[in-house]
């Protein structure tokens, strides 16, 4: 019994238990992605790529 209430008070389970009450407020304050999520927002993208040889036209 002395053993479970030594680790109750040592750094280690006190470390793991700041860690989650940590974890646990990150998820709290950052709402998490959802796969059922139905609100899409609006995204632009530049793509930069290869183009095909003959589809530019060069300078003189």
């Amino acid at each position: 019994m002395d053993s479970i209430f030594n680790f109750l008070r040592s750094d280690l389970f006190l470390s793991l238990l700041g860690g989650f009450a940590i974890g646990a407020a990150g998820l709290a304050i950052i709402k998490p992605a959802s796969a059922s999520d139905v609100t899409v927002e609006a995204t632009q993208f530049i793509s930069i790529g290869d183009v095909p040889h003959g589809t530019v036209p060069h300078a003189p």
